[in-house]
């Protein structure tokens, strides 16, 4: 799946990928290439890899492309979500977007930041 592909002198554009052949266009085309949500570490960087190469292949520098994921957070595990950013940030993905799920807990926002972004920031500062 494929969506928001614009062309190279457009200005940025941003694609959303599924499958395995879905790099070969985005490497030409897209500035930012989140993969699906929800998906975990490996998929997440083998699709990222994959990307990479097409970019490659084509002549394209792949550090042009901002990598994108969305994950769910784990209200009940801090530490496993914690532990998932910073592999992803690990697998060159630059755009990570923390999905909290409903029911949110009282001030969400302020647990988001003081279990999940903090200690992820400060641990790899």
């Amino acid at each position: 799946m494929l969506t928001g592909l614009k062309s190279r002198d457009s200005g940025p554009g941003q694609l959303t990928l599924s499958g395995p052949s879905c790099g070969q266009q985005a490497s030409g085309g897209a500035d930012d290439v989140p993969g699906p949500p929800h998906n975990g570490t490996g998929w997440i960087a083998e699709r990222a890899r994959v990307l990479n190469a097409h970019c490659v292949a084509i002549g394209r520098d792949p550090v042009e492309i901002t990598h994108s994921a969305q994950i769910i957070v784990d209200y009940a595990d801090p530490a496993a979500t914690r532990a998932h950013v910073r592999a992803l940030a690990a697998a060159g993905i630059r755009h990570i977007v923390l999905a909290l799920p409903r029911p949110y807990p009282d001030h969400a926002a302020r647990w988001l930041v003081d279990e999940i972004v903090t200690p992820v920031r400060e641990n790899d500062a």
